[in-house]
């Protein structure tokens, strides 16, 4: 059997609200100081907020299959719904009104959308996805910032086999 041996350190950088941030990364630190890592970790926000998505509102946080095989076609399929969701967004056109702020749709709304949409067998051409879509719109707040979580949730992969064959 073969041994590797990984070596981590850990990049502790200040916030503008004066707490601390730690980050744990297996960069090298003459290629990678500090500042830069804080860099790297504030243009890697839009991937988190991704995998925060494909977690909670698409449920890859949970699977009902047991057997690998059947886990990673269940991932495949999620990562297609979300992909889905997000080219049907990308394509919905919103109407640019007089108000105080621009509106994008609100994500998990548009993926419970597409999942009953992709889950029907019938009437597929009679339904107007995007119309429906351009009615779930939440106001985009750039100017908002909301104080870090002080802990972090840590979560165990569970299975669905409650069910019996």
């Amino acid at each position: 059997m073969d041994t590797y041996e990984l070596s981590f350190r850990i990049v502790r950088f200040p916030l503008q609200d004066g707490s601390c941030e730690c980050i744990v990364t297996n960069l090298p630190r003459e290629e990678f100081p500090a500042e830069r890592i804080k860099q790297i970790y504030g243009s890697r926000w839009g991937i988190e907020t991704s995998f925060r998505k494909l977690k909670y509102t698409i449920r890859l946080s949970n699977f009902h299959a047991y057997k690998p095989e059947y886990i990673q076609q269940e991932i495949w399929a999620k990562l297609l719904a979300y992909n889905i969701t997000e080219i049907m967004i990308n394509h919905t056109v919103i109407e640019k009104k007089e108000t105080k702020h621009a509106y994008k749709i609100k994500f998990t709304a548009a993926a419970h959308i597409c999942r009953i949409f992709l889950r029907l067998t019938t009437e597929k051409d009679s339904i107007d996805v995007m119309s429906l879509l351009k009615k779930e719109l939440i106001p985009i707040r750039d100017e908002r910032q909301y104080p870090r979580l002080k802990t972090a949730h840590f979560r165990k992969t569970r299975y669905f086999i409650y069910r019996a064959a």
